[in-house]
């Protein structure tokens, strides 16, 4: 027996989609890092890379663990439809904070002052206010959307 690729898996998304955007995904980034190193100096580059480096500690030690216990406690009696949605909502929103986070503390050391020249929390309301309709539209589509039925 031969596994045909595009079987979805259990949340419906075929492999061969699957493969595909991570296939994307990967060589975006490899692009990502060539365009960095072939553009600047290594010595500019090291306090990015603190910067990266510092990122990842703070999602992991804290947002990660945060968002994992608000989604428990938020969306532990909601519906599976709801609960995929919520998940979807706290993920972007942190994501949103994380961001204005480092927005708002780069306005500090910036030393050009046409690179942030918006003010990061009228971002942050937009950003918030974009993922706020979107998981209304969502949650609209999903009561329209009839479920499946397993066969």
């Amino acid at each position: 027996m031969t596994a045909e690729p595009s079987v979805p898996a259990s949340d419906g998304v075929p492999l061969s989609l699957r493969l595909l955007l991570g296939t994307l995904g990967v060589l975006a980034g490899l692009y990502g890092v060539y365009a960095l190193v072939s553009r600047y100096p290594l010595g500019q580059l090291w306090p990015v890379a603190r910067w990266f480096v510092l990122g990842i500690v703070l999602h992991d030690a804290v947002l990660a663990p945060l968002e994992v216990v608000l989604g428990w406690l938020a969306l532990r009696h909601a519906a599976p439809r709801t609960r995929a949605v919520g998940r979807a909502a706290l993920i972007g929103g942190f994501c949103v904070l994380l961001i204005t986070g480092a927005l708002v503390g780069a306005r500090g050391v910036r030393q050009n002052s046409t690179v942030l020249a918006a003010d990061p929390l009228v971002g942050l309301v937009v950003g918030l206010v974009a993922l706020a309709l979107a998981v209304g539209v969502l949650l609209v589509l999903g009561r329209r959307v009839p479920r499946r039925r397993a066969t």
